[in-house]
């Protein structure tokens, strides 16, 4: 009897070891998660604000000269797909993936996954892979954004797809995020996009279709100058 006593109270005291490890671990999750939040909340109006003027371009621009305005007869798609470096995140990486799979469906494509859990997912699927340099997203900067802009720039010039497409979870509250697959290039495919991209984008994308109707079709890109003429 008191042997078993002795089991009981040593049980009782690991538990409460393991509840305060626990209680520990909570605090700093909720911190890091409070973070995570503010930076979102601070960066989705850049979003909102750049594809609004995407949106904008796409919808209004009559000028389709520029190889990133016009209909490519290429219709392979590379999906850029921003997914997390862990797991034990709920729906967080699979509800992206499965908004993926949904868009992907019957279309050749090739991926530029960034993150972790976005590497080993598409290297399971033995999917064709642009590059794994940005396997983690935690260290992640504007330089590494230049750098991913431009090597899809290069590639799409050189005619190794002729789709581009974002895949990103969108946060709207600690218990709701939201997946979505948009268009990037070429402008002509953000024209005809129905997928949501924020409530900012899709008021704008609206208001300025009624200024077109209204004042007629306007010209916005009206010079592209090439790289090796801004460098002299």
């Amino acid at each position: 009897m008191a042997g078993n006593m002795k089991a009981v109270k040593l049980r009782i005291k690991s538990v409460q070891s393991t509840m305060q490890i626990t209680k520990a671990m909570e605090l700093v999750a909720s911190s890091k998660l409070r973070r995570a939040k503010e930076r979102s909340e601070k960066c989705r109006p850049y979003f909102d604000e750049l594809y609004s003027t995407l949106v904008n371009i796409a919808n209004s621009n009559t000028d389709f000269s520029s190889i990133y305005a016009k209909d490519n007869v290429n219709e392979k798609v590379c999906y850029v797909v921003i997914a997390g470096d862990r797991g034990l995140a709920g729906g967080y990486n699979s509800n992206l993936f499965k908004c993926f799979e949904a868009d992907a469906k019957g279309k050749e494509y090739s991926v530029l996954p960034i993150g972790k859990k976005a590497v080993e997912y598409f290297k399971h699927k033995n999917a064709e892979i642009l590059t794994e340099a940005f396997g983690e997203i935690a260290p992640i900067a504007v330089a590494d954004s230049f750098a991913i802009s431009n090597l899809i720039c290069e590639e799409y010039k050189k005619g190794a797809f002729g789709c581009v497409s974002l895949v990103y979870t969108e946060f709207i509250n600690i218990l709701s995020q939201v997946p979505h697959a948009v268009a990037t290039l070429p402008l002509a495919d953000i024209k005809h996009s129905k997928a949501g991209k924020g409530r900012s984008s899709a008021a704008a994308a609206a208001s300025e279709s009624a200024e077109v109707k209204a004042g007629g079709v306007k010209n916005i890109i009206l010079y592209e100058p090439e790289h090796h003429t801004l460098r002299t």
